[in-house]
């Protein structure tokens, strides 16, 4: 991986990383992480992409990883709203293309990093910016809580909280520890012990990647975006070719909020896994397998 530091300019600088491809390459692939996680943990991911014959390019959100953090504790993650993070996503765009990636560029998305790449995506036709030839969206958040009043009642104290002044504030249940301080059993990410593992050998040597809990304030902001992914005029919007990964095992993301928007998507195709856990390609192999192909069936039959 080479990587780089690029100030994309508001005061926050992204690290971002370049695993070259093959020189007759199919296009290029952008991974857009989930939040806490970084990129050596999708070397593994990188790897998979450079063997189908795609450059692939990633990047640390803002406030994770090794681009810039927001507040003086580190370990918080926090921002202001979601736009920064599309910020984000619209500048590693452009390094990429002065990088010289490879046409056609692709999206591949976990989690949060899904969930901005689907507001990217509906919006491409309004903004500026390079153009995305499709998307994969591995459990993408797109709901939050175990239910419709569950998510309404932790938006209306998100937003009460962060309107009190304690946007940088941990919300209720969050703290400087990590899921992976947890140990294995029980984590809400994984089944597979190695994987897990090696991310946490991840954070032993490299302890300034590391991130811990919430504010209220991106918490706040999480539901905001939520909201607007869910606007009424979603299945208006052109959108490229679409799969969408659901984790049958998911205990972070809400998978009824996750199938909602995905049957109002035009263009869009759903994978279920049923027993993979949130993490989709850091599973067990078998799992990872079932994926791989329904994604390598997808790119061949739009022709990426």
């Amino acid at each position: 991986m080479r990587t780089a530091f690029v100030d994309v300019g508001d005061g926050v600088t992204l690290r971002l990383g370049h695993w070259p491809g093959p020189q007759a390459a199919r296009g290029s692939v952008l991974l857009l992480q989930g939040r806490t996680e970084f990129l050596e943990k999708y070397e593994e991911t990188a790897r998979d992409l450079i063997a189908r014959r795609f450059h692939v390019f990633a990047f640390d959100w803002r406030g994770q990883g090794l681009s810039s953090r927001l507040l003086d504790n580190r370990l918080k993650g926090h921002v202001g709203r979601f736009e920064d993070y599309l910020h984000d996503l619209r500048g590693a765009l452009a390094w990429m293309e002065g990088a010289g990636a490879a046409q056609p560029i692709w999206v591949l998305a976990h989690s949060v990093g899904a969930h901005l790449a689907l507001r990217y995506l509906t919006a491409q036709g309004a903004e500026d910016g390079p153009r995305i030839a499709a998307g994969v969206l591995l459990a993408p958040m797109l709901g939050l809580g175990q239910s419709r009043t569950q998510a309404a009642l932790m938006a209306v104290i998100a937003r009460s909280a962060a309107g009190l002044g304690l946007s940088r504030t941990y919300a209720i249940g969050q703290a400087d520890r990590g899921i992976t301080d947890l140990g294995f059993d029980g984590n809400p990410l994984t089944t597979d012990r190695n994987r897990f593992e090696e991310h946490r050998r991840y954070l032993e040597v490299m302890p300034d990647v590391r991130l811990g809990g919430v504010t209220w304030g991106w918490l706040d902001a999480a539901m905001r975006s939520i909201r607007h992914l869910n606007g009424p005029d979603l299945a208006q919007r052109a959108v490229p070719p679409l799969l969408i990964a659901v984790a049958g095992g998911d205990r972070v993301v809400r998978n009824t909020a996750v199938s909602r928007v995905a049957s109002r998507l035009p263009n869009a195709r759903i994978l279920h896994l049923a027993e993979s856990a949130h993490e989709i390609l850091r599973e067990r192999d078998a799992i990872r397998a079932q994926c791989w192909r329904a994604v390598d069936d997808f790119l061949d039959g739009i022709g990426v």
